[in-house]
């Protein structure tokens, strides 16, 4: 209904005076849409490429992936600098919009999340698209069964959760933060799902080994990248998976800007496990681009997919997927039309 409105009365309101016709669209958002600033500062992607050199930067990705690369763009354009924030206005109906039923089935989702782990507000990130595994093609989930999954930036354990319905050999978290190491072991014992079925490790992972100070405010965006009083230890996932049996099948890394150097301390890992990766690329440009090209260029035979793993909020959760091409080498179809397709062979 609200879009039906907006696409009668704007086309309207452009006929009117410039100041009279914003005063209209201003006093519209205030009655029936969300007019307050989400609060999450998004990329600064304009100052590092234009919206056409970054179509162009991923022309060879699906159409999905440039529709959500546009969002993305758009949603950052509509920013308001920390100066300026307090509420804002702009026009809803240029943003691809979660249709109801797809609003409702994420929101009963997250309810049933709730009944299951005593968990409120779980991200839809994990419980309705699970870092992007609800998305990928049956032959690309059957790959990842039995192996070990990576959970870098575990925060509570709500992603772990869900991963256990993959069948993962073992999943092995990674959290620097000691308030959410304390909340994850709670929530898996909760859950029932007993130690040998993961291991919690205290470390954050990036490009070399050290310490990092950093502030752990227990928060689910608490990041090492924000320095504060608390004390990491910081290694390579290449370090730590040397001279242990490990067969990892999928990495989830969502680690608050530091995706780069995670990849940058994984290339052997990933060249010889060619795991399943699922990357969060929205904290920053260098995630979204520099990620990207660095596995491209490492990584021979993957194909490569952006994804929007939460279209409910205005910026939120731009996924960079990935996994061997020769897993579906018989089809060409983005990894939700592979899944549909082999759901109706069926």
């Amino acid at each position: 209904m609200k879009q039906s409105v907006h696409n009668i009365l704007y086309p309207l309101l452009k006929l009117l005076p410039h100041r009279c016709c914003n005063k209209l669209k201003m006093l519209g958002n205030i009655l029936v849409s969300d007019w307050r600033m989400d609060g999450f500062p998004p990329i600064a992607l304009t100052e590092r490429m234009s919206h056409a050199a970054a179509r162009e930067y991923f022309a060879e990705l699906d159409d999905e992936s440039l529709a959500a690369l546009d969002w993305i763009y758009l949603a950052s354009s509509l920013y308001i600098p920390p100066e300026r924030q307090g509420y804002y206005f702009f026009d809803h109906s240029q943003l691809t919009k979660t249709t109801r039923e797809k609003r409702k089935a994420m929101r009963e989702c997250q309810r049933q999340f709730q009944r299951r782990y005593g968990i409120s507000n779980a991200e839809f990130e994990v419980c309705y698209y699970q870092h992007g595994l609800k998305m990928l093609p049956n032959a690309v989930v059957d790959y990842i069964r039995g192996k070990d999954f990576l959970d870098i930036g575990a925060y509570a354990g709500e992603s772990s959760l869900v991963f256990m319905d993959y069948s993962p050999r073992r999943v092995i978290a990674f959290e620097p933060s000691a308030k959410s190491r304390r909340a994850y072991a709670r929530n898996l014992a909760a859950a029932k799902v007993t130690p040998e079925r993961y291991r919690l490790e205290p470390f954050a992972l990036g490009e070399s080994a050290g310490k990092m100070n950093f502030n752990d405010s227990g928060a689910v965006n608490t990041s090492p990248c924000v320095p504060g009083n608390d004390c990491c230890e910081v290694l390579t996932l290449d370090s730590y998976t040397t001279g242990k049996s490990l067969r990892i099948g999928f990495i989830k890394a969502d680690v608050e800007g530091m995706g780069l150097a995670v990849v940058k301390g994984a290339l052997q890992t990933l060249q010889r496990d060619r795991p399943v990766l699922s990357l969060a690329v929205y904290h920053n440009a260098s995630e979204l681009f520099d990620a990207y090209a660095l596995l491209k260029q490492q990584l021979s035979g993957y194909v490569f997919h952006l994804r929007l793993l939460n279209d409910v909020v205005l910026l939120r959760e731009l996924a960079l997927i990935a996994y061997p091409k020769e897993l579906v080498a018989d089809d060409n179809s983005s990894p939700q039309q592979t899944k549909e397709k082999h759901a109706t062979a069926r």
